[in-house]
């Protein structure tokens, strides 16, 4: 077997160390084409130089803590992101910022402040042609979320000049 790296391998010691181990038992070869790595991983473990073994997961914690510190990164970007403006990417939920889709979402909300259910709510739109921005129909389950997560959309941050 050859890995362009042995962080490519995994990014968790624990399960590097089973693979490996698991493809030595079968006495598959592992290299890497990496030359610096390749000499740790072509023979396998040798109980005569354990400072080859040491090396080896060394390499693999290296390769745990980078991607530790990726999801830390990426993580706390998410955060800020949703604190700045209530999502985080994708898709923006329906209704936060098209007038269209606000005032479509306003005609549910009174619909059901008249007293009909999210289902007859959901096909007065349709029969109106008020459909999802895919330009499909609503569903019952569809629009209450809709109007839901429109209704939690955190206030906009004040921003300073």
């Amino acid at each position: 077997m050859l890995l362009p790296k042995l962080d490519r391998l995994a990014r968790s010691l624990a399960i590097q160390e089973h693979v490996l181990g698991r493809l030595w038992e079968v006495e598959t070869t592992v290299r890497s084409a990496d030359p610096a790595e390749d000499h740790y991983l072509a023979t396998g473990d040798d109980p005569d130089d354990p400072t080859r073994t040491l090396i080896r997961q060394v390499i693999g914690a290296v390769a745990q803590f980078e991607r530790a510190q990726i999801r830390l990164r990426l993580r706390s970007g998410r955060r800020r992101k949703i604190a700045a403006h209530g999502w985080a990417g994708g898709v923006e939920p329906y209704g936060w910022t098209n007038e269209r889709e606000q005032r479509i979402l306003a005609d549910a909300r009174a619909l059901r402040a008249d007293g009909l259910t999210w289902r007859a709510t959901a096909h007065t739109l349709n029969q109106r042609g008020d459909f999802k921005r895919s330009g499909t129909d609503w569903t019952d389950t569809e629009l209450c979320r809709a109007v839901n997560r429109a209704n939690e959309r955190p206030a906009q941050p004040h921003r300073v000049a």
